[in-house]
């Protein structure tokens, strides 16, 4: 992923984040709407850099969301949910296989702290009792900032 790919990800994950404390059981809707203007912000931004499969995809479904979301709004978190723990482990595997042999500890936690908190993210949000247990609105919002963080951190400290 490119470092500009992070930055905005990064930061839609620590807005994300923060909508999920604020408003909670609100945040479905107002969730679905700005990932759907990211999705199609992020497939213009794929077409000015020539990469028209993905960006077509990446804008059908920002559309999609915004035109359509409020009719799946239960089903929202658990797709969300999904899609993190899909990119939680991808993730992981990449970046075990990447770091083979010996590494120091520290290393290793940094290099594993984005996908495991995609993955504590992803299942926080598959336990949220319907979409109306509090806590784990408040505890995936907290997820998210972490995650939005580590993406931050790792765009601008090039690793």
């Amino acid at each position: 992923m490119k470092s500009s790919e992070k930055v905005v990800c990064g930061i839609i994950a620590v807005l994300l984040g923060l909508l999920f404390v604020a408003l909670q059981g609100d945040v479905v809707s107002v969730a679905v709407t700005l990932l759907g203007a990211a999705l199609v912000v992020w497939g213009v931004l794929d077409l000015f850099d020539r990469r028209a499969d993905g960006a077509l995809l990446k804008i059908a479904g920002g559309a999609a969301a915004i035109l359509f979301g409020w009719l799946i709004v239960g089903a929202v978190l658990y797709v969300l949910g999904a899609a993190l723990c899909l990119f939680g482990i991808w993730l992981l595997c990449t970046r075990l296989r990447e770091g083979r042999g010996c590494m120091p500890p520290g290393e290793l936690c940094f290099r594993c702290a984005l996908p495991v908190s995609c993955l504590l993210t992803a299942v926080l949000l598959f336990f949220n009792d319907g979409g109306e247990a509090a806590w784990a609105f408040v505890a995936s919002g907290i997820g998210m900032v972490v995650f939005g963080g580590i993406f931050l951190w790792e765009a601008f400290h090039g690793k």
